[in-house]
């Protein structure tokens, strides 16, 4: 099945450099896209794995850039955490989204969870953890 394309303003930039100028299929990406839909003003949509794309921007939707993190499996819903079992990361490409760009920079990506990452200079991207403990007896949650 493939669902309607929502082609929105914006370009992406190829691993060489190269930026396309057209439009991105953008459909929230509530899963973390494997391929970027782009067509410039023939209207012909093209796929591009996430490999072979350095970063993406979508008019007002946001500025999105690859990169390879391990995130927090951990749920924070405290029915799921009682029956959680260990295995707490995930390493895998995503599409950050850019908060704020500067010597420190902040990254977002929301699955079940919303994930914030940091980088410094120009240091690794990491994940900020946000997690909830129980006690021993799983009664109380911190």
């Amino acid at each position: 099945a493939y669902s309607q394309q929502n082609l929105l303003r914006g370009y992406i930039i190829k691993n060489t450099g190269d930026t396309l100028k057209g439009m991105v299929d953008y459909t929230n990406w509530s899963d973390n896209p494997r391929e970027i839909f782009f067509s410039r003003t023939d209207g012909q949509v093209k796929k591009f794995p996430i490999a072979e794309v350095r970063a993406v921007s979508i008019f007002r939707k946001g500025d999105y850039e690859r990169a390879i993190v391990a995130i927090s499996t951990r749920p924070i819903d405290t029915i799921a955490l009682r029956n959680f079992v260990q295995g707490n990361q995930q390493t895998d490409t995503f599409f950050l989204k850019r908060i704020v760009t500067g010597s420190s920079s902040l990254f977002a990506l929301h699955d079940f969870k919303d994930h914030f990452f940091l980088r410094t200079d120009a240091g690794r991207i990491t994940e900020l953890v946000y997690e909830i403990e129980s006690d021993e007896y799983n009664t109380r949650f911190f």
